[in-house]
């Protein structure tokens, strides 16, 4: 609810609507599973999600000012619109809602992104401090459970799997984590969704995050024989998140790639043990204190 506006004696009090969506995007067409998204101005750009069951070929991908086809896994394709804002799921049968939502919206929403003037990437987002690490790399590298991990001392979960960066801020995505494994309420309580996608899932309910929050580095997550964190050379802070754009039909923006590498980037390198898990975390925390400069208290 505003403050209202005053006639005379009498104040009138002006409604504050939102809509539901995800990484900047009023999204429609999801049913009940609306309630895995955040909220967003009413007036924000709209993506109707909408299903076409079929078995036929899917065409080349490709994404252009206007059109975008993107093949999906393990089967069908998905069709952008972006003059009836809609994301046609050709699929040979129904996707669940909660699917659609997450992890199937990405994809989507980075082609709509990449036509509003914002920037995706193959990347989870949690807040430490004062705004945004992105952590990313790739397939298998402990990813979801270093987000899971975060999550559970605290800290807001941005994004999972997709990272939006609009300006300089990141732009919050669907309230969910998913994990390959059953972590036995390692991390909370984990409902099992099956095999969505090309791999099976058990999901983790996230509590509601701000629409936005700044951009303040990059982490990268490997195995290794020993827990080491280390600030990355200048190279590959220009280097690395271009190769995690999630969709581009322009060379990125000269400006944007120059702002990024100016951001810290860290190489977090860990066993596969559980038991060096929170130590490394210590560490990470540790390091982003050191190099970020803002507060990264374990309990924001």
């Amino acid at each position: 609810m505003g403050h209202g506006t005053h006639m005379g004696q009498r104040t009138i009090p002006v409604q504050v609507m939102t809509a539901r969506g995800a990484y900047g995007l009023r999204i429609e067409g999801v049913g009940s599973a609306d309630r895995l998204l955040g909220t967003v101005p009413p007036d924000a750009p709209t993506l109707r999600i909408v299903q076409d069951l079929g078995d036929g070929p899917a065409p080349p991908p490709h994404i252009d000012s206007t059109t975008a086809t993107v093949g999906l896994l393990p089967d069908g394709w998905l069709e952008l619109d972006r003059t009836t804002a809609t994301a046609t799921y050709h699929v040979p049968a129904p996707i669940g809602t909660e699917a659609l939502v997450h992890p199937y919206l990405a994809p989507a929403a980075a082609v709509a992104a990449v036509w509003e003037g914002w920037d995706p990437y193959h990347a989870a987002g949690v807040v430490v401090g004062d705004g945004v690490w992105a952590i990313s790399g790739e397939r298998e590298v402990g990813k979801s459970t270093l987000v899971a991990a975060l999550a559970a001392r605290g800290h807001t979960v941005m994004a999972d799997d997709l990272v939006v960066v609009r300006t300089e801020e990141v732009l919050a995505g669907p309230r969910t984590i998913d994990l390959r494994d059953d972590h036995g309420g390692r991390f909370g309580a984990t409902r099992p969704l099956g095999v969505t996608g090309m791999r099976e899932r058990w999901r983790i309910d996230l509590p509601s995050a701000p629409a936005a929050a700044p951009l303040l580095g990059w982490i990268y997550p490997e195995w290794a024989d020993s827990t080491v964190v280390e600030p990355l050379p200048l190279a590959s802070r220009i280097a690395r998140p271009q190769r995690q754009r999630a969709a581009t039909f322009t060379p990125p923006r000269p400006e944007h790639a120059l702002w990024l590498a100016r951001l810290p980037a860290l190489r977090f390198a860990r066993r596969r043990d559980w038991s060096d898990l929170e130590m490394g975390i210590d560490a990470l925390l540790d390091v982003i204190r050191a190099v970020g400069g803002h507060s990264a208290s374990s309990s924001e």
